[in-house]
């Protein structure tokens, strides 16, 4: 007798009932020769746990990307308003004596503030213009830019000197 044969004496139908026992231990209805069709509890709650872990790695990335644009969307912004600004002062005929801050006109969540000071180099004068936004993202959009102009006038640098006093 070999391993997996029934002896001889057994008609088909005792084999078919064996194999249905032998099937049914193993969460199958079929019989063994037939081989069972269809997915196991087992197997949909790994599948669904694979899935989930999937989504939520994906879901992290995405919202990593959606923080670096707001981000780099608020440095852009900060340093053309900065930029802008710095040129518009620049452009006037007297500079800011004194510290200010003020807000923009389209946007009063954006504020700035400007200083006038003398510089260490004579005849030159230090113009710093801050911009930044108020609120949760303040730390992103927060730009401050120097430069070094000339003196314009007698009247400026009497009134910056008789503020560092």
């Amino acid at each position: 007798m070999t391993k997996n044969s029934y002896p001889a004496s057994s008609n088909n139908s005792t084999r078919q009932q064996a194999g249905r026992l032998r099937a049914s231990r193993w969460g199958c209805a079929r019989t063994i020769s037939t081989g069972c069709r269809g997915v196991t509890l087992i197997e949909m709650l790994l599948a669904t746990a694979i899935l989930a872990v999937a989504l939520t790695v994906l879901a992290q990335q995405n919202a990593f990307g959606v923080q670096a644009a707001l981000r780099a969307e608020l440095e852009t912004e900060s340093a053309l308003r900065c930029q802008s600004l710095l040129n518009q002062l620049l452009l006037e005929n007297h500079l800011p004596v004194r510290q200010s801050q003020n807000s923009f006109a389209d946007d009063p969540a954006w504020k700035w503030q400007s200083s006038v000071s003398l510089s260490q180099w004579p005849g030159l004068q230090l113009v710093q213009v801050e911009v930044f936004r108020t609120g949760p993202n303040e730390r992103f959009s927060r730009t401050m830019l120097t430069r070094l102009v000339p003196v314009r006038s007698q009247e400026v640098t009497l009134r910056v000197q008789g503020e560092r006093r």
